[in-house]
């Protein structure tokens, strides 16, 4: 009789309305926690205790690894060898509730987190790579997505799509990081790169719409209003690079006032609206990192956190790896996110919305079944 009692009690405990809305609650934040890409500090798992907290009590979705620690300035952040990067992946991955995005800067040139391993070759950068055929160009990328996968790494924040109008933009031209001047070569070329890496089972995420290339500030280190040197021929390469099926594009922290009189594209429904016309409606869209002045010293990160997702972003790139490292950062954006859902501020749907882009662009590469 108790234990037929007993069991009653459990039916009933676990149909009441209060469980089924713990139940809820943790059915959400395991879906908000999806839409982030993290950084963190540790050459290996047991020497990463941010990494083993969030994998134990979270359902983060991704992370991206860096060699260059900048609060610190020295080169002991998560990439030394070969062996050591692919153990910490290993590890890492092994831990986590879903399979991780494990993505990184390997652009080319001056932008590769990789360039101080042993045995790793950068490739050229995209100034010298838009000398070669749109074949070379795929060619050299899927053999960047072979290397890279060979490390675990199945995400790649490349190509730059931004056309080169001012050459000494101090984040693009001034640094080669751009294909060209034409948007007609930095679409050809940019596509390429694209499919050279989804060759190799990397997700190539094209960047930073709306365009980055006229600009005469750099968003690492504060705002970057782009409204009087922004050309309209700056669109074409992400218009194409969509076309193409390229399956993710990053947004940049740019202001136009033309546009959106009040915040950046990464922030700005207008911009993001704009991207979905140009036929970019089926891409998964990553901010570029929202630890960047641009944003940081101009809004709180509860303003940063819901603009992004009401305008439309699917996942939200945290790094740690800009201003002050703080081992609790993952925690305060995921709760951030979480009550302005339960406050009315973000709609669940928008969430189910991103949730469902981001679970389909990891089956669609294979990163979970």
């Amino acid at each position: 009789m108790k234990s037929l009692l007993y069991s009653l009690f459990v039916i009933l405990a676990f149909c009441s309305p209060v469980y089924a809305d713990q139940t809820s609650d943790v059915a959400l934040q395991n879906k908000i926690d999806q839409l982030f890409i993290v950084g963190f500090r540790g050459m290996t798992f047991d020497t990463a205790p941010e990494a083993q907290k969030m994998l134990s009590e979270t359902n983060v979705g991704g992370v991206i690894l860096f060699d260059y620690d900048t609060p610190t300035k020295s080169y002991d952040r998560n990439i030394k060898t070969k062996p050591q990067t692919v153990s910490l992946i290993k590890d890492l991955q092994s831990h986590a509730k879903t399979p991780l995005f494990i993505s990184i800067d390997e652009e080319g040139g001056k932008v590769s987190r990789l360039k101080r391993v042993s045995g790793f070759t950068p490739i050229l950068s995209a100034s010298k790579l838009s000398l070669k055929s749109d074949k070379q160009v795929q060619a050299i990328a899927k053999g960047l997505g072979v290397v890279l996968s060979g490390y675990g790494f199945n995400m790649n924040f490349a190509p730059v799509l931004d056309v080169n109008v001012n050459k000494k933009s101090p984040a693009i031209g001034a640094v080669g990081r751009s294909f060209s001047h034409l948007q007609s070569v930095v679409t050809r070329k940019g596509i390429a790169f694209s499919k050279g890496l989804e060759q190799s089972n990397i997700v190539p995420v094209g960047k930073h719409y709306p365009g980055h290339g006229s600009a005469v500030g750099d968003t690492h280190k504060g705002f970057v209003d782009i409204t009087k040197t922004f050309k309209q021929y700056e669109l074409a390469p992400f218009k194409k690079a969509c076309e193409s099926g390229i399956p993710s594009i990053m947004v940049g922290h740019l202001y136009d006032s033309r546009v959106d009189n009040k915040y950046p594209a990464t922030l700005s429904k207008a911009h993001m609206d704009r991207l979905k016309s140009l036929g970019c409606t089926s891409q998964v869209f990553i901010t570029d990192d929202v630890d960047m002045k641009a944003l940081t010293q101009e809004y709180s990160r509860h303003d940063i956190l819901v603009n992004a997702f009401n305008a439309g972003i699917d996942i939200v790139i945290a790094s740690n790896n800009i201003g002050a490292y703080n081992p609790d950062q993952f925690f305060v954006n995921r709760k951030i996110v979480f009550d302005a859902v339960k406050a009315g501020d973000i709609s669940e749907i928008r969430i189910n919305e991103a949730y469902n882009k981001v679970i389909t662009l990891k089956q669609k590469f294979k990163i979970v079944k």
